[in-house]
């Protein structure tokens, strides 16, 4: 009763059982939410358990207001949102239908709404990318932009809806440089020690978004005042390096440059990891180049700590957990980017793999046939599946021929 009781003391609107505020209190209390359920907001609103997803969220978001610490295990929940599966939009939209007065409801789909249109808009430079893709990337970032009015209507304190803003207007021209330093300063005076807001904007005047390195500085500089209350803001100052290695991997094709750059970057990263990208390009490196395995994977480690949905980092470590043979942890990975983006192709083919390992060759059949309809001339998913085809043969043949030799021979006296 006494937890009950607490758990609608911070958010009174919620009935919830007390088995129910139990594991939400539990959840907070222990700073888990992600790291051991890492999906469980999706479930969450996929089973329309509105209260529940609401008082976790609203009970994360007060142990931050009190505790600036606590905002890495905050906005790692609010990232289950970043979901890229399209059958999703019908839970956001039901949620905000049956919930218009939460601003989380509307939060959340701010920011499904905000990877759908980076989604759009692909991953192609500026100057090959079509018009089309780019108004797609603009009515979903509208979209977004209308959510997160709604939640500052409702909630002007929850500092996601700036950072939202930001991202928005890194990438989109309608907004000028004065529009994300005003959200940042909105931001700022909410919780100057904010780490996920000072980071998104840095991320928004990098050169490649039209800044320089001398404006990242410059917001660098600024947040140095707050360092002692807050070490995580130092890895700020990786993000110079990581640029720089961000130039020399896209710009110069120097993949050993890029590496360097980047490893002077994680020098940076030594209290908590912060740069999911960093971690990520370097484990990539460390996988390609410098054949350097076990270090690679410590580094997709750390860049899904650092952002537990930045779905390529979980392909990855996916990928090089199944070549050496850790089964569970590749297939625990793949399931997560297939719940995320089921448009990709590589986690049901690394899936499918696992399946045919353990001998579970109809799942494994499906799976690869999920992974070659996505992605058809893939000389390596059409290899995949023709092993797949034979061993599923020989099994075959190998049973029909045991149940040859134990069938019982005709009684020939009858």
């Amino acid at each position: 009763m006494v937890i009950a009781f607490i758990c609608l003391l911070i958010i009174p609107s919620l009935i919830l059982s007390a088995a129910e505020c139990s594991q939400v209190n539990s959840d907070i209390m222990s700073d888990s939410t992600v790291g051991t359920d890492p999906l469980k907001p999706l479930r969450l609103l996929k089973e329309k358990k509105y209260a529940e997803l609401e008082a976790l969220l609203g009970n994360l978001q007060d142990a931050y207001k009190k505790d600036f610490t606590k905002e890495k295990i905050y906005e790692d929940t609010l990232d289950a949102f970043t979901s890229q599966n399209s059958e999703h939009e019908k839970y956001f939209n039901d949620w905000v239908s049956k919930r218009p007065d939460s601003p989380f409801s509307f939060l959340a789909r701010a920011i499904y709404f905000l990877l759908a249109g980076d989604t759009r808009r692909g991953d192609k430079w500026a100057s090959d990318t079509t018009e089309e893709n780019f108004q797609g990337m603009r009515d979903y970032y509208d979209k977004a932009i209308s959510d997160v009015k709604q939640v500052m209507l409702k909630d002007p304190n929850i500092i996601k809806s700036y950072t939202v803003l930001i991202h928005i207007a890194r990438a989109d021209g309608r907004f000028s440089d004065e529009f994300k330093k005003e959200q940042l300063d909105k931001a700022l005076k909410i919780n100057p020690y904010s780490y996920s807001v000072r980071a998104a904007y840095i991320a928004s005047i990098e050169p490649q978004w039209g800044g320089s390195i001398e404006k990242m500085q410059a917001a660098i500089e600024e947040a140095k005042p707050f360092y002692s209350k807050n070490q995580r803001l130092k890895s700020l100052e990786g993000r110079i390096e990581t640029n720089r290695g961000y130039q020399s991997f896209y710009y110069d094709k120097d993949k050993n440059a890029a590496l360097d750059h980047f490893e002077k970057a994680v020098a940076y990263n030594t209290t908590n990891d912060t740069n999911c990208w960093l971690f990520q390009k370097r484990g990539d490196l460390l996988d390609s180049v410098k054949k350097e395995y076990k270090s690679a994977m410590e580094s997709y480690d750390r860049a899904i700590n650092a952002c537990p949905f930045y779905l390529v980092s979980r392909i990855r470590r996916s990928a090089l957990s199944y070549r050496f043979y850790d089964y569970e942890k590749a297939l625990k990975d793949a399931e997560i980017v297939i719940e995320m983006d089921p448009s990709q192709s590589e986690p049901y083919f690394i899936r499918g793999r696992v399946y045919f390992k353990k001998g579970e060759y109809e799942k494994a059949l499906e799976d690869m046939q999920k992974a070659i309809a996505i992605k058809p001339k893939s000389k390596r998913y059409q290899d995949g599946l023709q092993l797949l085809l034979e061993e599923m043969d020989k099994n075959t043949k190998k049973n029909k021929t045991e149940e040859e030799r134990v069938k019982p021979k005709e009684d020939i006296l009858q």
